[in-house]
């Protein structure tokens, strides 16, 4: 997927221009509490190791890993994208500027991403972990056809504190 175009945001492979676009929306405490992997304060090194590390997998023959950003107004707010890709399936995640939230965006680009997944990917399972207390992000899955699969109970770590998550996938 080189590139998608929506009503009113832009799907794109990230590029290194976009490093203080993410720092502006991504330095945010209310992404940064219910995401895994994302750092906080969030500075501008790690937007551009990240625009890195996302090139040089691109690159792969066989990468176990896809994130593009999600460009609204020319600036990359967001990141959908795909992770653990191996065999038949991958774990999906995103985040997006807390003010695009509510206006459908994120929803559009799970659905985007999910069909060029199964389709052009040829994967067979889509799964997302989401933190217990994230019913945004459940409601994000469930308009996107995922299905809530369970709650692994203590499942992640997260500043020094376990927490459960709902499990959701969508197989085809």
């Amino acid at each position: 997927m080189l590139e998608v175009t929506a009503r009113d945001f832009k799907l794109r492979h990230f590029r290194q221009g976009d490093a203080d676009a993410i720092v502006k929306y991504a330095n945010n405490r209310k992404i940064y509490r219910p995401t895994m992997e994302m750092p906080y304060p969030f500075k501008r090194r790690d937007a551009v190791e990240w625009i890195e590390q996302n090139r040089a997998e691109k690159a792969r023959k066989h990468p176990g890993m896809l994130s593009l950003a999600i460009v609204v107004d020319g600036e990359a707010a967001g990141c959908i994208g795909l992770s653990d890709i191996e065999g038949h399936k991958a774990a999906v995640g995103y985040w997006l500027a807390e003010e695009l939230w509510g206006r459908g965006i994120m929803t559009r680009a799970l659905k985007l991403t999910t069909r060029y997944a199964l389709n052009d990917m040829g994967l067979r399972r889509l799964c997302a972990h989401v933190f217990l207390f994230n019913r945004a992000s459940m409601r994000v899955l469930e308009k996107g056809s995922f299905k809530r699969e369970g709650i692994l109970r203590k499942e992640t770590e997260k500043d020094g504190r376990l927490y459960d998550m709902v499990l959701y996938a969508k197989v085809r």
